[in-house]
């Protein structure tokens, strides 16, 4: 979330229902007030008029599969993650041994 706030994106969230819980937003602490209610959302990323992205995170998977599926365009941006997740990779498989 933080890479594409920097990037220029307005997020929206939804949990599932008819409505987006926050729409259009630059606000980090507001976006997270309303992120993690479900189980399973969507955040929506606006930069340019009349395109949308988005990302759907699913709770209840492994840890490096919550980024469950995202669009294409994002791509460059997911990519930033890689070191994290790697990083949280690692650390899961020591404490396995």
């Amino acid at each position: 979330m933080e890479a594409a706030l920097k990037d220029g994106y307005h997020l929206s969230v939804n949990n599932g229902g008819d409505e987006n819980e926050i729409e259009h937003s630059c606000n980090k602490e507001a976006i997270l007030a309303t992120m993690f209610q479900t189980d399973d959302e969507i955040l929506i990323l606006n930069k340019l008029p009349g395109r949308r992205s988005w990302v759907r995170l699913v709770y209840g998977n492994e840890g490096w599969t919550v980024l469950a599926d995202y669009t294409v365009d994002l791509e460059s941006l997911i990519r930033t993650l890689d070191p994290m997740v790697d990083k949280f990779c690692d650390e899961c498989e020591a404490s396995l041994k």
